[in-house]
């Protein structure tokens, strides 16, 4: 299989298809488009080999600033490449009693390749 192999997540609201690193559909907001709002935060995937290979939330260092406490929804696709425990959310916050941040992936549900 080429590195640049199609990978396709069919979600019941989203198509998550990718063709290498080209996304033909969105993971939050549409990318191809001109952006609604100004970016904070959102939820990635990468591929190679037409394997999803990583998951993960991408955050603004000026929403990081903004001393967020958040907890987003991750659209859930239909079927898992890899079976294995999947979050449905993740969350942002910042803690004051340390000055610190979190960055968590919240709600994990075991899920069956297929």
């Amino acid at each position: 299989m080429a590195d640049n192999a199609p990978v396709t997540v069919d979600g019941p609201a989203r198509d998550l298809s990718w063709a290498g690193a080209r996304p033909k559909a969105d993971v939050g907001d549409d990318i191809t488009d001109p952006p609604k709002r100004a970016f904070t935060h959102t939820w990635i995937f990468g591929a190679m080999g037409g394997r999803i290979t990583f998951y993960e939330p991408m955050i603004t260092l000026a929403f990081l600033l903004g001393q967020p406490d958040v907890c987003t929804p991750i659209h859930q696709p239909q079927a898992w490449q890899t079976a294995g425990y999947y979050p449905t959310e993740y969350c942002i916050r910042y803690l004051p009693e340390s000055a610190a941040y979190t960055v968590s992936l919240e709600g994990l549900i075991e899920r069956p390749a297929g």
